[in-house]
């Protein structure tokens, strides 16, 4: 929120927590924090090993992170492990992840499509001929990720889009009034399953 960025993912793939490819990967030279589960699923251990990624990328600091309302993610485990880090956790209500979830609301898109171009040019490059098959090394596909991410954050930080974003979707804790997300729920007032949500949250 205060350096209008996105920090550098957790990237889960499939695979073995504590087989070849995760020793192969725990020593990425990149920016990411590369990670196994044997189906790429965020479980309470994976929300752990967020956390511990998420102090390391604050060291000393008090950190607050808002997500969504995934059993995991405030389970005892979860909590336990967020009060030894010094990590504040707040989660968005259910339901409302696309009404209020800063990274779903200005930053899912942008990379996705970053990534997709990155993904297109690689394929026109390495057209396998007739029938034959891509293969994509998952090397690649974490640098695609990251260097997507920096595209992303260059566009964003001279306009401060995150810290706008927190205020917009009532997440900046400075702020005095809720002006700006009542301003921005009621665009989706005409909207029946979204005005339920916003009724009832």
């Amino acid at each position: 929120m205060f350096q209008s960025q996105i920090i550098a993912p957790m990237i889960i793939m499939t695979g073995q927590p504590d087989g070849t490819l995760s020793r192969r990967f725990s020593s990425w030279d990149g920016s990411s924090k590369v990670t196994f589960h044997p189906k790429h699923w965020m479980d309470k251990d994976g929300c752990c090993t967020y956390l511990e990624y998420l102090a390391s990328c604050y060291p000393g600091k008090k950190v607050g992170l808002i997500w969504d309302a995934a059993s995991s993610h405030f389970s005892d485990q979860v909590k336990e492990k967020a009060a030894v880090l010094n990590i504040t956790l707040g989660g968005i209500p259910l339901g409302c992840t696309s009404l209020i979830q800063v990274c779903d609301l200005i930053a899912n898109k942008p990379i996705k499509q970053a990534f997709k171009t990155r993904y297109v040019s690689w394929k026109i490059a390495s057209d396998p001929g007739p029938g034959g098959k891509y293969k994509v090394d998952r090397k690649d596909v974490i640098s695609w990720l990251e260097k997507s991410i920096e595209d992303v954050n260059a566009r964003m930080s001279t306009r401060s889009e995150v810290a706008k974003a927190f205020v917009t979707y009532g997440q900046d804790f400075r702020c005095a009034n809720q002006s700006a997300l009542a301003e921005s729920l009621a665009k989706h007032e005409e909207n029946g399953v979204y005005q339920s949500l916003i009724d009832n949250q």
